[in-house]
């Protein structure tokens, strides 16, 4: 049991360690990656919320969800575009 953990513990340092060292040696893509990566996390926010709003039959929480999303799925869209300027 403990050995599986200690491999996936070691995994996750070599990646974050190689993420650390692109990011040094490429710092206009990794501000592209982190733009991404924060508009996905805004949509994958904005799903969760339409789903509790779908949940608890609340259309003020859909429809916040829905925007949440939607904006999320714009400013992804944008730093993608952004990437190949």
């Amino acid at each position: 049991m403990l050995k599986p953990m200690l491999i996936s513990l070691t995994a996750i340092a070599g990646a974050g360690a190689a993420y650390m060292l692109w990011r040094k040696r490429r710092p206009e893509q990794a501000a592209t990656f982190d733009d991404e990566v924060a508009a996905f996390g805004q949509e994958m926010a904005g799903k969760a919320q339409q789903v509790r709003g779908a949940v608890t039959d609340d259309p003020k929480d859909k429809l916040a969800g829905n925007w949440q999303a939607g904006v999320g799925k714009v400013k992804g869209r944008l730093a993608r575009e952004k990437q190949f300027e």
